[in-house]
């Protein structure tokens, strides 16, 4: 047998170097959920988070926040992605999600978590990487890009004056009127013509007139009106006013809503205003919420070491530590298994022939790697017939060395930052 024939996964396929929480391509939404590693820490992790969300059903809570960190390559972009799919129920091919991820986990507890969620609950994910959603008229401001991605989940316009009037549309049962009449007059579904920005107003006018013909009489006051919806300011407080008023409206007893928010922690950087401003949202969303609504969001660092960046009194980043007080970090102490697990695992036919193999060249194999120095030999994992199978081509003490080589590279500064001893970098050398 081939060497390329002895992988229980395609050895030549592609990997992806980085983790898009945005990228819902099929195929590749398959492949990492299939081939994802639950380690024994990340199950703890996962299980963590599942039994605060599934508390929350009867116990209202405030903190409704996670900080999950972890460094370049460490993984937290496709754990949180996988949080969201699996709390969803996702539909990847013929399965759930949840269904793949269940064949994964060890713990009964976690596995009861989870079904019970799926079962007793639904989830309503909004899950996005943040810095490729802020806005050029106002790239500072959180409170607008979470809004309009919420906005953009229930199908309303990503521009928060079009979307309230959306929704002032509902709330009169004018909006299905409202759409007929944009179809009747430009020939262009709503959804489509709502992004046509120079042709816009003149047609709103006209069909505003059509639909509220006591009410809008001259284009001066429908002028006023929308007018009044472009002066609207977002701040964290009606923000989270407004998303609570419309989940009390729009979804049952048995939902939750959960921003799931890719690195925060490098939108944020050293900037006190943000972090401010992050504190505040979620400060108001856990008051105003009671734990209907959540806030995931990712980043290198821990909480502490971002707070301790901004250039501002740590007194005043109290409230932030209690409302994220679910801190989890990820760390690479499994590499060797991820690598045995998703890229030299192999099919059972080949077990048989490598263990075969390993007991005819045992005595040479472990009299070559026999080193005499014994602090050198102490740090040489032992071999034997399953450590061999799991680890060929390679040798179990080379998964151990490379990370240690990556990281005395990367240490030489430019243009090795990106290069590490974890799983990411690992991936792709091997």
């Amino acid at each position: 047998m081939k060497v390329k024939e002895l992988f229980k996964f395609p050895i030549e396929r592609k990997i992806e170097s980085v983790v898009k929480v945005n990228d819902e391509d099929a195929e590749k939404v398959r492949q990492e959920m299939e081939e994802y590693v639950v380690t024994n820490a990340l199950e703890i992790h996962y299980d963590n988070i599942l039994e605060k969300i599934l508390d929350s059903k009867e116990q209202p809570t405030r903190d409704i926040g996670v900080w999950l960190s972890g460094f370049f390559g460490s993984g937290k972009s496709l754990f949180m992605k996988n949080l969201s799919y699996i709390l969803e129920g996702k539909k990847i091919g013929s399965k759930t999600a949840s269904e793949i991820f269940l064949t994964k986990l060890e713990n009964s507890m976690t596995k009861a978590n989870l079904s019970t969620i799926n079962g007793s609950m639904k989830i309503r994910p909004i899950l996005f990487e943040i810095k490729s959603q802020e806005d050029q008229m106002n790239p500072d401001s959180i409170v607008e890009i979470l809004y309009r991605q919420f906005n953009k989940s229930f199908g309303f316009s990503e521009q928060v004056w079009i979307a309230e009037l959306e929704k002032e549309l509902i709330d009169a049962n004018k909006y299905e009127e409202f759409k007929n009449e944009i179809k009747k007059e430009t020939n262009m579904e709503w959804i489509d013509f709502r992004t046509k920005t120079l042709r816009l107003k003149p047609v709103l006018y006209k069909t505003l007139k059509n639909i509220y013909p006591g009410v809008y009489d001259t284009d001066e006051k429908i002028k006023e009106s929308i007018a009044s919806f472009e002066k609207i300011s977002l701040t964290p407080e009606k923000f989270a006013e407004k998303i609570k008023e419309f989940v009390d409206k729009n979804l049952s007893a048995k939902e939750k809503l959960i921003f799931f928010i890719d690195e925060m922690g490098m939108f944020v950087g050293d900037n006190s205003e943000k972090l401010l401003e992050l504190q505040s949202i979620v400060e108001n969303v856990g008051v105003k919420s009671n734990g209907k609504i959540w806030i995931v969001v990712t980043a290198q660092e821990k909480l502490d070491e971002v707070i301790e960046g901004v250039k501002r009194k740590k007194v005043e980043f109290a409230k932030i530590s209690d409302r994220f007080n679910m801190r989890i970090t990820l760390t690479s102490e499994n590499i060797d298994m991820v690598v045995k697990e998703r890229i030299l695992k192999k099919k059972d036919s080949a077990i048989k022939e490598l263990t075969d193999k390993y007991h005819k060249i045992a005595g040479k194999i472990n009299n070559d790697i026999n080193f005499r120095d014994w602090a050198r030999a102490k740090l040489i994992p032992k071999l034997d017939d399953k450590s061999f199978v799991e680890t060929y081509p390679f040798l179990p003490y080379q998964l151990k060395v490379i990370p240690e080589i990556f990281n005395n590279i990367r240490s030489k500064g430019a243009g090795y930052t990106k290069l590490s001893g974890r799983e990411r970098s690992m991936l792709g050398a091997v």
